[in-house]
Formats: C-alpha cells, sequence, structure tokens
C-alpha cells in the first residue's frame, strides 16, 4: 500500500478544474449569436487604437446609456467583437448630454475587428447583434 501523498490529491484536483473550464470555454463558444442583417439604428461608433488593442468609441445620446463587452469570436478574416448596449427606460430621469463610453475589444491591433452591438431595455434585447463598425490590422 503506498503512503497517502496529500500534493497528489491536489495535482488532480487542479486538473479537473482546469478540464471543466476547457470544456466549458468550448461548449460556449459554439452557442450561436443572434445576428440581424438589418441596419443598425443606434449611438454612433468608431474604432480606435488602444496601446496594444482597438477600442471601440459609443456616442450616447444622453446619459443613463450602459456598455457591456459580451465577447469575441475568432473569424479566418477577422475577430467579431460582441457588445450590449442598455438603453435607459423611458422612465429614468439623464442628463441630456452627449456622453462618450469606450469598451476594449480584446483584439490586438496587428489583427482585423468587427464590431457587433445590440441594444436592450429593461434587460430584453430589441434585437440581435448588428455589425455597426470594423477596423483593420495595423
Amino acid at each position: 500500500m503506498m503512503p497517502h501523498d496529500p500534493s497528489r490529491k491536489r495535482t488532480g484536483l487542479v486538473a479537473g478544474i482546469i478540464g471543466c473550464a476547457a470544456i466549458l470555454n468550448a461548449c460556449a463558444s459554439t452557442i450561436p449569436l443572434p445576428i440581424d442583417d438589418a441596419p443598425y439604428v443606434g449611438p454612433a461608433v468608431r474604432i480606435e487604437p488602444g496601446e496594444r488593442d482597438h477600442v471601440a468609441v459609443f456616442t450616447m445620446p444622453t446619459g443613463g446609456w450602459g456598455l457591456k463587452f459580451d465577447r469575441v469570436r475568432e473569424r479566418f478574416d477577422a475577430q467579431q467583437v460582441f457588445v450590449t448596449l442598455r438603453r435607459p427606460a423611458s422612465t429614468e430621469i439623464t442628463s441630456q448630454a452627449i456622453v462618450e463610453q469606450s469598451v476594449d475589444t480584446r483584439v490586438r491591433l496587428k489583427n482585423s475587428v468587427e464590431v457587433y452591438a445590440r441594444i436592450e431595455e429593461k434587460g430584453q434585447p430589441e434585437s440581435g447583434y448588428r455589425r455597426v463598425a470594423n477596423a483593420a490590422h495595423r
């Protein structure tokens, strides 16, 4: 009988956690994203170079808007970035000033990027993701 070795249990536990994370990541990358071919009607967006990554800058018409990075999907010719904009509810009091919000796309400047956005109000998407901007690699 072998002596009890607690480090073997830890190694097995760590290996199990890493395996589960890899499986979950693989499953998440195959979940279809609801992409709409309709034109995007929402806050203006531009892509600027950050220190290492492309940055998507949205110009919101008022305060109260939210911006959330959802995910990146790798494609042959460009990496697709998906974000969600949260429109303030009509009952919310917001500042009547133009507000810029930015999100790091997590796509290196050496790669091309396509940004897709969807707008939601009260947690309910108004549409699927729509292509809003793209930038070539630098």
